[in-house]
């Protein structure tokens, strides 16, 4: 039988994006994407066109939340990675509680802002989409990644 795997780290890494930090207080919700492209994990989203239909990053107005992790999908002949959620793909979309998300720019601190890119969805303390509402930087991961609390549905009256 071939070997499949001679080493091990001693530590799991701290984090990935779109992995959900922890279950206490949160919210999520099942969408349908509506993107032709590929989108990943831990990236903005916003309410498509169609009725429980979702979209890559879009205006503050529309957003809905945060794309999770999805660790059953399989690359194949319509999804090139693993790391992807594809067209008519159900998306899990979290709206309230913490979770890991792509960032770029400085690290942000607890008390900075979190805006978002409109087109590409990474997460930032300033500029594009924001400030979102309910929204609060935890912490500073490694690889361009922080962990962000949601506190629930940022269109809510």
């Amino acid at each position: 039988m071939a070997v499949v795997q001679t080493t091990y780290g001693d530590r799991m890494a701290e984090a990935t994006a779109g992995m959900v930090a922890n279950t206490v207080n949160w919210d999520g919700v099942t969408y349908l994407l509506e993107d032709e492209a590929p989108v990943g994990f831990g990236l903005a989203v916003g309410a498509g066109t169609g009725d429980k239909q979702c979209s890559l990053g879009g205006a503050l107005t529309t957003f809905l939340g945060v794309t999770v992790k999805d660790i059953t999908l399989i690359a194949g002949a319509t999804r090139t990675s693993a790391d992807t959620y594809v067209k008519n793909d159900n998306v899990g979309v979290y709206r309230m509680g913490e979770v890991w998300v792509q960032t770029t720019g400085a690290a942000p601190t607890r008390a900075d802002p979190v805006h978002y890119n409109a087109t590409t969805g990474v997460f930032s303390t300033s500029g594009g989409s924001g400030p979102v509402r309910g929204a609060r930087w935890r912490k500073t991961g490694a690889n361009d990644l922080a962990l962000l609390y949601l506190s629930g549905d940022p269109q809510a009256a």
